[in-house]
């Protein structure tokens, strides 16, 4: 679109487009497969999990609006870096391979931070999952104080 029209504004604008149309059909897919709900069954049994969950879920939530306004900033910048450019100095290789660098960043960073925030559930439910049959049908009767 940029080597045909030379609109930046376009551009980006259709780039933008692009990238909300993928988060939309995204958050329909996790809507559909019950993600966020999937574990309402085990949360019934360990309460005390109820509150990490939560947590996790919120914190996944602030984490995912972030990366896409990294995104949507990364790739704004990649569009305008070209304002000016002619079909004798562009080619859409160069757009390309600025976009494929600042989305693989972004998803480097999504994967690290996402990775921290599902840690402390994640060692929950495994230590959960490492305990002896009995030990996990006593403890799911317990639930917790506070």
């Amino acid at each position: 679109m940029l080597l045909r029209e030379l609109d930046i504004t376009k551009t980006r604008d259709f780039l933008w487009k692009t990238i909300n149309e993928q988060r939309n059909l995204t958050t329909q897919l996790v809507l559909k497969e019950e993600v966020l709900t999937s574990y309402v069954g085990l949360l019934a049994y360990f309460s005390m999990v109820r509150k990490d969950y939560t947590i996790l879920i919120e914190k996944m939530k602030n984490l995912e609006s972030e990366m896409i306004w990294e995104l949507l900033s990364k790739t704004e910048s990649n569009v305008l870096k070209f304002q000016g450019a002619n079909n004798e100095n562009y080619t859409s290789a160069m757009l390309g391979n600025a976009l494929r660098k600042s989305s693989n960043g972004v998803k480097t960073s999504f994967l690290t931070k996402s990775s921290d925030v599902v840690r402390p559930i994640r060692e929950v439910l495994f230590s959960i999952i490492a305990k002896p049959n009995s030990d996990i049908l006593h403890s799911s009767r317990v639930t917790p104080k506070g």
